[in-house]
């Protein structure tokens, strides 16, 4: 029987539909996999184990949903903002933002606990953080709702420190930084933003128009903004439909005058309130906001500029509404374009778009014949559906549920205006309404229906935009349909597309290089919102809402996500929802014998110490004293152990703790050198505390790059494992896992055809590894592993990563399609370059 070698060099056409799973004549074939989970493919061709999740806080209601926005105020300033039902909360550098620290004079051993913070300035239900408490350590680095609150005491609403250890000393206290917002939870995934430095605008159909500002790094405003003399619905052409403005002197900016209806109509409601109105005649204009409501025909107004004396108490028909109003609505789109603020497609005006004017000044929609003035012009949509978005580029994008307009100027090179636009319809496949991102400097947009994600390139041929389906090779990666997009930039351009069943389906994007390769992340629960931020180093961030069951009860939390592809131990986290403990060391420590003299252990477990008159022989049990020359070291560090770093094997076991500076260890493995230097040195701990938010759940542990044993974090929030560690990885295991297309025995094509749909079998498979450790092979029901501890490694330590080629004999049976998958479960990196499948094929 033939038999061949089959080599898969990279992995670029990512994770493909099973309505090509028998085109083999197609190129893409050959890079693709029936499954792709949990992987991040790299434009360079190989799969490389996605980071897990980072545990940050959870939501402010875990009953209810909640969404993330960005704000990115500069490179080194930025924020992941969570929306909920009318709040919102800050994150930044992958933890919560926090107001000004209060300090705490005393914690009670009550039910509740009652804090003493003197002159506090909180308030009942308000959150705060507590750390840095001495002695009561219980509650330290966690959120709280406070209650009972008095001007220097406040309780911790549910928290029983009865049996808590008793308060000592210091600690502070900070509120979460928190402002109100007018969204409810049914409304939050149809805000819309856009931001300009240190103001972003969010606009939604049901709402004035929102600013938030940040006025300093913990502290934000949320305010309704009144745009400036516009914009307005077209002039009443009812002769007979008058109204009259009166109150009299002065007639200037500010004024308050009173609006009255007369000849039959009735056009003020309540919902008016806040609206603008216009009188013009001519060259004379009045600009007036609503500012009480009296009845259908009278309503209270202040004038926005100065009243010519030609409309002062004459009745006039030449009358204009505001375009925006409770009584109206507000637009659902905005875009930044040509230094124009832009909005489209309220409800009551679901084709129009609205242009500030030029220049920057965002909140001015006064008209005029200048050609940096505001106008407004409206698309033609052959069914009439709404704008859903505008997306701005080289040109202004514009969706809608019937398809993609472009709108630019009529000259090339010139800037929009009333006199000089031009708006065509390029695209007839119809938007849906969320976002669009642009990704590798292309937007994509999602049609109708949430299923098929396109991408918007030019065709110089036909000299218009079009738009290219990117999902047809995938046509199952965005399942029931997306709910949420998202773009990264570093380190590899991707699209996350939050998909309706809470899996994250990912896009690498790197056009240059033909690659477009889709595959999938899933965790324990599901991805509800997202967020992506740069950090100080350029690199992207990714904060998510995550809905989990927990120990039988539904929670979210707001987790970060690290997508680099560092495997050190203090990188090497790949756990969701998970925390860690590193016990890295910023002091010198300096080693001696009891006398003070300096000491290693020798291999035969006799204890050195050097003096300047020769060398003394003691045992390993001869104690050690150590000195920090900062202090660290708390009662609580009996029994913990101190580790050296790096190169260095050095252990001891901590009996005694003199003071913040000085303790004693008994030497279990020698040191390098009496003197460890900042970074070199860390306190080890075989109990990870701090897992409240895990109570009853199984996890995953990776300690000092060493898989421990799953465990179920008991009730004190805390797991404890066989060996003390320094860098220790604690949260929920996921499963990554590669399954290759059908096999096609190309080899053998001249002599068999194709070998399609002929029984086969897969006798052995060589995969190259780079920087992996453990995982599995799986075909039929048996299982292989890959890179395994044996008896040869010892236990406290994890295994060198492995570099290289895996040889292995996995013999499938015979069957017609040559399926294997390849998955790691254990907390640990798999990055796959290639994988060579040997063959044999029955062609009888």
């Amino acid at each position: 029987m033939p038999r061949s070698s089959e080599l898969k060099t990279n992995f670029t056409a990512g994770e493909l539909s099973d309505n090509v799973d028998a085109r083999i004549d197609f190129a893409r074939y050959f890079n693709g996999s029936l499954k792709l989970e949990n992987f991040v493919i790299r434009p360079q061709g190989s799969i490389f184990r996605r980071k897990g999740t980072r545990y940050l806080s959870p939501t402010k209601d875990s009953t209810k949903l909640s969404r993330l926005l960005e704000f990115q105020f500069s490179v080194l300033q930025t924020y992941a903002l969570e929306y909920g039902e009318n709040y919102i909360r800050f994150f930044s550098n992958e933890s919560r933002v926090l107001e000004n620290a209060k300090s705490i004079s005393n914690a009670t051993q009550t039910d509740p606990v009652v804090i003493t913070a003197t002159a506090h300035g909180y308030s009942n239900n308000d959150i705060v953080v507590i750390e840095d408490v001495e002695g009561m350590i219980e509650i330290n680095n966690k959120e709280y709702i406070i209650g009972n609150v008095t001007a220097n005491t406040y309780e911790l609403v549910g928290i029983d420190g009865t049996g808590f250890t008793s308060y000592s000393a210091n600690g502070t206290s900070k509120k979460v930084h928190e402002i109100t917002s007018p969204y409810l939870e049914s409304q939050l995934f149809d805000i819309r933003s856009v931001q300009d430095s240190d103001i972003t605008y969010n606009i939604h159909p049901l709402h004035p128009i929102q600013k938030l500002t940040r006025l300093a790094f913990n502290q934000f405003t949320l305010s309704q903004i009144d745009l400036i003399k516009g914009p307005y619905v077209e002039q009443n052409i009812v002769s007979t439909d008058l109204v009259t403005l009166t109150g009299g002197a002065p007639w200037t900016e500010g004024s308050t005058l009173t609006l009255t209806a007369s000849g039959g109509h009735t056009p003020f409601t309540s919902n008016h309130v806040g609206g603008l109105w216009r009188i013009k005649e001519g060259t004379d204009i009045a600009h007036l906001k609503i500012t009480g409501f009296t009845s259908s025909t009278v309503v209270t107004v202040i004038a926005q500029n100065d009243i010519p004396v030609s409309l002062q108490g004459a009745a006039k028909s030449t009358w204009s509404e505001g375009e925006f109003s409770n009584a109206r609505s507000y637009p659902s789109a905005v875009a930044f374009h040509e230094q124009r603020l832009v909005l489209a497609g309220s409800i009551n005006a679901p084709q129009r778009i609205w242009f500030s004017k030029s220049n920057a000044d965002y909140e001015n929609f006064e008209e005029g014949t200048n050609a940096d003035d505001a106008f407004t012009v409206k698309i033609a949509s052959q069914r009439g559906d709404p704008i859903r978005w505008l997306f701005s580029d080289n040109v202004l994008f514009v969706g809608s549920a019937d398809g993609v307009f472009r709108v630019v100027s009529s000259r090339n090179g010139s800037a929009l205006s009333a006199t000089d636009i031009d708006i065509k319809k390029n695209i007839s496949h119809g938007s849906d309404l969320i976002q669009p991102e642009s990704v590798d400097d292309t937007p994509l947009y999602i049609q109708r229906g949430g299923q098929k994600v396109r991408s918007v390139n030019f065709s110089v041929s036909q000299d218009k935009y079009k738009a290219s389906d990117i999902t047809i090779d995938s046509d199952q990666i965005t399942g029931d349909g997306l709910v949420e997009i998202n773009s990264q930039e570093n380190p590899i351009s991707t699209l996350w597309g939050i998909r309706s069943d809470g899996e994250l389906s990912l896009l690498t994007l790197e056009q240059d290089q033909e690659v477009i390769a889709w595959g999938r992340y899933t965790t324990q629960g599901k991805f509800e919102s997202s967020a992506i931020i740069s950090d100080a180093s350029g690199n992207d961030v990714i904060y998510s809402i995550s809905n989990r069951t927990i120990n039988g009860v539904t929670k979210r939390f707001i987790e970060t996500h690290k997508p680099n592809f560092l495997n050190d131990n203090v990188n090497g986290f790949y756990v969701d929802s998970g925390l860690t403990y590193n016990g890295t060391q910023n002091t010198t420590l300096t080693l001696s014998s009891a006398s003070g003299s300096f000491g290693i252990t020798t291999e035969d477990g006799l204890f050195f110490i050097s003096t300047e008159i020769g060398e003394v022989l003691i045992t390993e049990e001869e104690p050690t004293s150590i000195v920090s020359d900062i202090g660290i070291f708390v009662a609580s560090d009996v029994g913990k152990e101190i580790h050296e770093l790096g190169g260095g094997l050095g252990r001891g076991l901590i009996t005694v703790v003199t003071d913040d500076k000085n303790i004693t260890i008994e030497v279990l493995e020698e040191f390098s050198s009496a003197t460890l230097l900042p970074g070199t040195w860390a306190i080890a701990v075989k109990t990870v505390t701090g897992l409240d938010h895990l109570i009853g759940e199984t996890v995953s542990i990776n300690s000092d790059g060493a898989t421990e044993v799953n465990q179920v974090v008991n009730s004190s929030g805390e797991v404890s494992i066989p060996f003390a560690g320094s860098i220790i990885h604690v949260g929920l295991p996921y499963t990554s896992l590669q399954r290759n297309m059908p096999i096609e025995a190309s080899g053998l094509s001249k002599i068999l055809g194709s070998s399609q749909g002929k029984v086969k079998r897969i006798d052995s498979i060589i995969i190259r590894f780079k920087e992996t450790r453990g995982g599995q092979v799986l075909f039929n029901d048996e299982t292989v592993d890959i890179v395994s501890r044996s008896v040869d490694n010892a236990m406290n330590r994890g295994l060198e990563l492995f570099n290289g080629n895996r040889d292995l004999t996995i013999a499938t049976g015979w069957d017609t399609e040559g399926i294997i998958s390849i998955q790691q479960q254990e907390p640990q990196p798999m990055t796959i370059k290639s994988i060579t499948y040997k063959v044999t094929v029955n062609d009888k």
